[in-house]
């Protein structure tokens, strides 16, 4: 484990608090919008509009930096996570013992030790959500335009846990991207 489930915790902690902070802005921006309107309708051209439209200016910048922090802060913890959860390559390795294939063994994709076994067996809970959303949603040969937020209502899973998960099934050849947001069942 290289970082603790307890510095997960102080990141998602730090989440909340940008969120929390997300919201107390806000409430800034409604009040700084409704002293904007007043001062415009009192006297549009006078200085105390032009003062009110550069606060609301500057509260909205501040909006515009907490969602940029928030995402970066997603990214980190999603990051994170994987380290928590899962062992070092290192370890990972030498538990797997040699490939048998001749490949380097895929760290985050088990191989099952049933031939038969069901090939989703080997993934996350979430994993297995996305794909069935996906085999529901995507024809296999034909690409699909799919944005996060429709994955993200479709699927029921969080927004950081689509993108972790999107990845892991791209890696496990399960599903295809192509560009611009265009994705395939895999053949």
């Amino acid at each position: 484990m290289l970082i603790t489930k307890r510095t997960v915790a102080f990141i998602q902690s730090a989440g909340q608090a940008i969120d929390s902070a997300s919201a107390a802005l806000s409430e800034n921006m409604r009040a700084a919008a409704e002293d904007m309107l007043s001062q415009v309708t009192l006297s549009p051209f006078g200085s105390a509009s032009t003062q009110a439209l550069e606060e609301f200016r500057r509260v909205a910048r501040l909006g515009q930096d907490l969602i940029a922090m928030e995402q970066e802060l997603r990214r980190i913890y999603t990051a994170a996570t994987e380290l928590a959860g899962a062992p070092s390559a290192l370890t990972a390795q030498a538990s797997q013992g040699p490939p048998s294939s001749g490949q380097p063994a895929k760290k985050s994709f088990p191989k099952t030790s049933e031939p038969g076994a069901d090939p989703l067996s080997a993934l996350s809970d979430n994993d297995r959500k996305l794909m069935h959303y996906l085999e529901a949603s995507l024809q296999k040969g034909e690409w699909t335009r799919l944005n996060g937020q429709t994955v993200v209502r479709g699927s029921g899973l969080p927004s950081g846990s689509v993108g972790v998960s999107m990845r892991r099934l791209l890696a496990a050849g399960k599903v295809q991207k192509g560009n611009r947001g265009m994705y395939r069942l895999a053949d």
